[in-house]
């Protein structure tokens, strides 16, 4: 009989610890947003108090790897190097290359961005110092 009140008590015991864990699979099986390998194509925007400036480009996204084109006027600067991102839509490019300093170094595709993705569009933007904003506008081809 003792063992009887033991093991249900034991039972009893074992369900009301473990058996009532909350659900997380919610939380872990989160929906990652993936940006596919392939080229992209579109235009760079860099507006501040003074206006917009505007250049095409072509981004190279490869395996975590970058490619940007630039232009001679530096709108864009281009870049290459690492990327990655993260659940909370950003995006970090990091640059490999080595820039001389007499330009606005956030024309180089290089750190922080906020994206967002959309089949085959992709814009990645930024707002920096002085209010001065940056944005791609991109297609996958």
């Amino acid at each position: 009989m003792k063992f009887l009140i033991f093991g249900t008590l034991a039972f009893v015991l074992f369900i009301s610890i473990y058996g009532c864990k909350k659900d997380n699979s919610e939380i872990t099986n989160t929906k990652r947003i993936v940006i596919t390998n392939g080229i992209y194509k579109g235009v760079f925007k860099t507006t501040d108090s003074l206006g917009t400036q505007e250049g095409e480009i072509t981004l190279k996204l490869e395996n975590g790897s970058y490619e940007c084109s630039r232009n001679p006027n530096k709108i864009p600067a281009g870049g290459s190097g690492t990327f990655s991102v993260d659940n909370d839509s950003n995006i970090q490019f990091l640059d490999m290359n080595i820039w001389s300093n007499d330009f606005d170094s956030y024309l180089v595709l290089s750190k922080i961005y906020r994206y967002r993705i959309n089949d085959k569009h992709l814009k990645i933007f930024a707002k920096r110092v002085n209010n001065v904003y940056y944005e791609y506008e991109l297609v996958r081809l």
